[in-house]
């Protein structure tokens, strides 16, 4: 991640979690619309890791499989800045229809899996990839679609799944499946498709979005950096030429719990930008204002040729968000702004000239089994750093 986009991230506290069947079910050029674009905290959650599909570059099947679909589509997230969930469920080979695939899938199970990923990552809005009908095609795809509208619902009920953490109501669900037609010319995903802007202009319902906007700062559109991720999924041929122009996607909106017209701009009526959070606690309404325009000052102040000039500035507006997170009671307000120090922490990385690389004695690591982390810190700022400690996050 560049500076520039690590700034993006600063003032934005929306989140948007993308639901599927497999690697590579995911509108890649969504996610990096959402997460390098918008500067959204983004995911996709996978029912599984891809273990009964096709291997074009080797002999691994089934678990093996699993493995490599695994890092192909974390290979993918790196470029987009997504971040990826799966569940336990296993891939077991084409299925013809939903009610085939959950005799192999138990339904409660499958629910439970998408609820715990709910209510861990608490999305403002969650994406469906499929509508949950036979439209889907496969029937691993009919299941995600149906689970995720059931999941909508259920996350959000303290007597279903208690074993998975709090409740947590998502404010809006859209469908993203619906034109899974290439040839059809009303098709927001087709590149001949114009317009623009975050409305539909065919009456179709829902709203369209361009996710082949050109990014100025990274130099190519967001549609390019999904197709450059979908090159990632190798053992599936995935890929192609990374066409300049623009590009449609549709989302429906079908669920919410806010009071927004259905073919309102996607982030609207959720929790968007810092200064949101005072509708949670109002008592933070001028610390989150001023915390705002402070970030607002070092975006106008940044020279990318200097950018060790903004490191005090990033610095204070650090200290005033953990000013702000001791003050407040509000238990999500302080899970946001936890999200938010690390953002605000890689952004004073970034500008200070720090590289750290950690390499493990093994290649590959198993729980339980004991090993050596290397360390490398180089500091290729002009600021010296006295006092250097590391601590390790395992799973």
């Amino acid at each position: 991640m560049g500076l520039s986009q690590a700034l993006k991230r600063l003032d934005v506290v929306a989140s948007v979690l993308h639901t599927g069947a497999h690697p590579d079910d995911e509108n890649s050029a969504l996610l990096a619309w959402l997460a390098r674009g918008q500067g959204v905290r983004t995911a996709y959650l996978s029912a599984t890791r891809g273990e009964g599909g096709v291997n074009l570059v080797g002999s691994e099947l089934f678990e093996t499989l699993g493995v490599i679909r695994t890092e192909e589509l974390m290979a993918a997230r790196r470029l987009d800045h997504a971040e990826q969930f799966f569940t336990p469920n296993y891939e077991f080979g084409f299925s013809k229809s939903a009610d085939d695939t959950y005799t192999k899938w138990n339904h409660d199970q499958i629910l439970g899996d998408f609820v715990r990923v709910i209510r861990y990552f608490r999305p403002e809005i969650i994406i469906s990839r499929f509508t949950g009908t036979p439209r889907d095609g496969h029937g691993h795809h009919q299941v995600a679609g149906l689970i995720t509208q059931e999941a909508f619902r259920a996350a959000a009920d303290p007597n279903r799944f208690p074993e998975y953490g709090k409740p947590w109501q998502a404010k809006k669900l859209y469908l993203n499946g619906m034109d899974n037609d290439p040839n059809n010319p009303n098709n927001p995903n087709n590149a001949n498709n114009q317009n623009t802007t975050q409305t539909n202009q065919n009456n179709q319902p829902g709203i369209r979005i361009n996710v082949g906007e050109f990014d100025s700062i990274l130099g190519r559109s967001y549609n390019q950096i999904a197709i450059e991720g979908r090159s990632m999924h190798r053992s599936q041929g995935q890929g192609g030429a990374q066409e300049q122009g623009p590009r449609q996607t549709r989302l429906q909106l079908i669920q919410k719990t806010v009071n927004v017209s259905d073919d309102a701009p996607i982030l609207a009526g959720v929790l968007s930008r810092i200064p949101d959070l005072a509708q949670l606690d109002s008592t933070l309404s001028a610390d989150l204002a001023g915390l705002a325009e402070r970030l607002s000052a070092i975006r106008q102040k940044v020279n990318l040729i200097r950018p060790a000039d903004i490191v005090p500035d990033l610095a204070a507006a650090l200290n005033d968000l953990d000013r702000i997170k001791a003050k407040t009671t509000n238990e999500h307000v302080r899970f946001l702004l936890d999200k938010k120090e690390d953002d605000f922490q890689e952004a004073l990385r970034i500008a200070a000239g720090l590289t750290i690389d950690v390499l493990a004695s093994d290649d590959t690591l198993v729980p339980g089994q004991e090993f050596n982390l290397t360390i490398s810190v180089t500091n290729g700022g002009p600021y010296s750093f006295s006092e250097l400690r590391a601590l390790t996050d395992l799973p």
